[in-house]
């Protein structure tokens, strides 16, 4: 006999009348039909599956739910306050609500947890928590592995729709295929696999979502997380009765271009002649606006009206797309002082110029330097004149190397010169720094009292 689907306004008002005494003890979520039974084992990502679906479209939907005051509550905010952001998670989420549809369903996630890319971020690509989390999905950088998103000093992933939204619902997948339940799947996403195993244990056992949120076995963001996330979308599916829009518009269609060699996009968009904006807005994974070199299989997205005249572009050997500063060294000239300069790393020097020795510049030589930005000419600027006696400390007075210092900029910031700061420390100009060093500041930096 074929299932039919339930509305979600039906089901609910069913459960309204039966939350009293159906949900009072630890009784199993029931679904409205079989998701499918759950993996057991080690928790290990899966292998990306082919493009058919994992489960029939018919079994997306949430088991039914509880009526809670969580859920009364994020449903009063959503439908008052909260409503112009759902108003705005409308709009931003347009240009990706296709591709996350056919993602989810891909990989057999119900349909609602397309609104938990409204929870996380808004369906801002360039979002970032307080804890470091980045992307419209919300990514930590210890979370990426196995989900096809990679983080260097070029590119970060998880800005990129694409390939987040597919980790996404992998992750999701899997942490149903682990649990067995996707409301507790829905909290490992939010609190991690360990922290919801470590509540069931805490309570002997109970595997309900609601039931381990009402005792206080979940953290407090968790047990908000998943009753907000179904405010939303039953505010969605009742687009006329809170005065939404029914019509979204029209969802964006994507091509991808697989780019094998640096390329600035400033210049890819003029001899394309198609809008920067487009190209930045849909490849916000890169921090600069060139492809990443010596990145095999970086796939460029391109709205798919603009395809043809980018690929084309691309394809024409005559166009090189990609500028270029040359240099020619001085005396006292360092890599470290030109890359900070330019904004580059000195690894990316080092890489346009494989026959370059960095701790050997000769004075005339040519550095060709990729154009990340723009910049004046560099002119090295002695802080301090070169003592003719040994380099003394100033007593006391120390600075802790922070992420992303160099030795360059450490002296720009305090006022003297990195030959300096680098011989009261014993170190070479070029020196890579340590995080957490303490540098000692030669005499005649400019130092806080």
């Amino acid at each position: 006999m074929k299932r039919q689907r339930w509305s979600r306004a039906a089901a609910l008002g069913i459960l309204s009348v039966l939350a009293g005494g159906l949900w009072a003890g630890e009784l199993p979520l029931p679904s409205i039909w079989s998701m499918g039974a759950p993996a057991t084992g080690t928790y290990i990502p899966q292998a990306e599956p082919p493009v058919q679906p994992v489960l029939p479209p018919v079994m997306l939907d949430l088991p039914p739910f509880p009526f809670s005051q969580r859920y009364n509550q994020a449903l009063a905010y959503y439908s008052t306050d909260g409503l112009s952001y759902i108003r705005d998670c409308l709009e931003r989420s347009r240009p990706y609500r296709d591709f996350i549809h056919q993602q989810l369903t891909r990989y057999g996630v119900p349909d609602e947890i397309f609104w938990l890319a409204a929870l996380e971020s808004g369906f801002s690509n360039t979002a970032v928590s307080d804890s470091g989390a980045v992307g419209m999905w919300q990514f930590m950088s210890n979370s990426v592995d196995g989900y096809n998103m990679e983080i260097t000093p070029y590119i970060d992933q998880r800005k990129d729709f694409w390939n987040a939204t597919i980790g996404a619902a992998r992750k999701l997948r899997d942490n149903y295929n682990y649990l067995g339940d996707w409301y507790l799947a829905l909290a490992a996403y939010n609190a991690g696999i360990p922290r919801v195993e470590w509540a069931i244990r805490r309570s002997g056992g109970i595997r309900n979502y609601w039931v381990l949120s009402d005792k206080g076995y979940l953290p407090r963001e968790t047990a908000n997380y998943v009753p907000q996330l179904l405010a939303m979308a039953m505010i969605l599916e009742q687009k006329t009765r809170y005065g939404l829009p029914l019509d979204w518009g029209v969802s964006e269609k994507w091509d991808r271009i697989r780019v094998e060699r640096p390329v600035d996009l400033r210049l890819l968009a003029e001899a394309a002649k198609v809008p920067y904006s487009d190209l930045a807005r849909a490849n916000p994974e890169l921090r600069y606006p060139i492809t990443p070199a010596g990145m095999r299989d970086y796939r460029l997205k391109v709205p798919a009206s603009w395809a043809q005249p980018v690929r084309k572009a691309l394809d024409d050997p005559r166009l090189k797309l990609i500028r270029y500063y040359f240099y020619r060294v001085k005396s006292g000239d360092t890599l470290l002082a030109l890359a900070d300069w330019y904004g580059v790393t000195t690894s990316m020097i080092e890489k346009t110029n494989p026959r370059l020795r960095p701790r050997y510049l000769q004075i005339g030589q040519i550095i060709v330097i990729p154009a990340l930005k723009d910049v004046r000419p560099y002119h090295r600027v002695e802080a301090v004149q070169k003592p003719l006696g040994p380099v003394h400390a100033i007593p006391g007075v120390t600075y802790v190397v922070k992420k992303g210092d160099t030795l360059y900029g450490i002296a720009r910031q305090h006022g003297t010169s990195p030959e300096l700061l680098a011989a009261v420390n014993s170190l070479n100009p070029n020196s890579v720094l340590s995080i957490g060093r303490a540098l000692l500041m030669p005499e005649g930096a400019a130092v806080a009292r």
